[in-house]
C-alpha cells in the first residue's frame, strides 16, 4: 500500500475533509484524493484558465469553481462555515499549483509573482485565513 494511503488511514481515517484547491489546473489534486479514498465533503476549486475550467466542470461537476482574484477572506470564511455545518472534526486541506506560465524556467526571464498570472499567488495568501497556533501542552505540576 502506498505511504500516502497509509497516512490517510492511520492519521485521518474517514474524517471529513474540506478541500481548497488553488490554481486547480486539470484537477489532479482532486482526482488523487478521490483515488485514495479520502472523505472529501466539499471542494472549492480556483482556476482562471477557461480550458481548464471546462475540463474541471466536465470531470468534477460536484466541485464549486471560483476565480481567486474575485474572492475575499470573509467570503472564503463564509464558504468554509457553510461547508463545515454539522461537522466537528473537519480537516481543511489546501492544495496549490501556482500558475506555471509565470514561473517556468522554460522562459528566459520568467516574471514570477510580478507576472499577470503569477501575481495571483499573492492573492491566495491574502485570502487564506491564518492558521491558529496549536495550543502548547500544559506542563504537569507535582501530583
Amino acid at each position: 500500500m502506498p505511504r500516502i494511503q497509509q497516512l490517510l488511514r492511520t492519521h485521518i481515517c474517514q474524517r471529513p475533509i474540506l478541500h481548497l484547491s488553488f490554481f486547480d489546473g486539470i484537477g489532479a489534486a482532486s482526482f488523487a484524493l478521490k483515488y485514495l479514498g479520502a472523505n472529501i465533503v466539499f471542494t472549492l476549486s480556483w482556476e482562471t484558465n477557461p480550458q481548464c475550467q471546462e475540463l474541471l466542470q466536465h470531470h468534477f461537476q460536484s466541485i464549486q469553481h471560483r476565480d481567486v482574484s474575485l474572492l475575499t477572506r470573509p467570503q472564503l470564511n463564509e464558504l468554509i462555515r457553510h461547508a463545515a455545518q454539522g461537522t466537528d472534526d473537519l480537516i481543511i486541506l489546501i492544495t496549490s499549483g501556482p500558475p506555471c506560465v509565470d514561473f517556468s524556467r522554460l522562459r528566459n526571464l520568467p516574471p514570477g509573482m510580478q507576472g499577470e498570472q503569477g501575481n495571483l499567488l499573492s492573492r491566495q495568501t491574502e485570502i487564506i485565513p491564518p492558521v491558529p497556533r496549536p495550543v502548547p501542552p500544559r506542563e504537569r505540576g507535582p501530583t
